[in-house]
Formats: C-alpha cells, sequence, structure tokens
C-alpha cells in the first residue's frame, strides 16, 4: 500500500477548503525557476548536512520514527523561496542552512 494517495490528498484538500480554513495557497509550483532552484539545491547538499539542522533533530526527536523527507526537504525550499521572491530579511537569519547557500542581495 502506498504512503501517499494522490486521490487521498485531493479530498483532504477539498475538505479543508470547503471549511473555508486552512493554508493560503500559492502559485509557487507554476513558476518554473522555483521548482527547478529547489530541484538544483536539494541534488547539491548532501544528506548529512540536513540532518543536523536543529528543525530536523528536534521535529523528528517528537515523533516516534525518524521523520518525513518533506520535514528533511523543507530547508531547502525555504532557501529557493528566499532566491527566487527576494525575501532575504527575516527568512535568511532563521534559516542556518540558508545561511550556508550564502544568499546574497
Amino acid at each position: 500500500m502506498a504512503l501517499f494517495s494522490v486521490r487521498k490528498a485531493r479530498e483532504c484538500w477539498r475538505f479543508i477548503r470547503a471549511l473555508h480554513k486552512g493554508p493560503t495557497a500559492t502559485a509557487a509550483p507554476q513558476v518554473s525557476e522555483h521548482t527547478q532552484l529547489s530541484w538544483i539545491l536539494t541534488c547539491m547538499v548532501r544528506l548529512p548536512r540536513l540532518q543536523h539542522l536543529h528543525q530536523w533533530k528536534a521535529k523528528a526527536a517528537r515523533q516516534k520514527h525518524d521523520g518525513t523527507v518533506g520535514l528533511l526537504t523543507y530547508p531547502v525550499l525555504q532557501a529557493a523561496d528566499i532566491l527566487c521572491y527576494n525575501i532575504h530579511e527575516e527568512s535568511e537569519i532563521s534559516s542556518p542552512f540558508c545561511q550556508d547557500v550564502k544568499i546574497g542581495p
């Protein structure tokens, strides 16, 4: 049995939208540069570097298992966000991985 079902994800999203609650959807996946940059950064970073980030250690420790790939790779996606959308000020400081990437103005 698959751990992820696209049909189930769509059903959950429809349910959340029907409640008029939940996250605001962005069009980031429609921006090809965002997706490409995220992929490039994901291919460049070494697994041990991500596993040593405080975010990963803290959240994985609270869970009964090792965590998810989404949790592990979120700092990479965050770095792509910062590069593509120029949100340096507040985000770069909060993400050690972003500091490693050395995001400039």
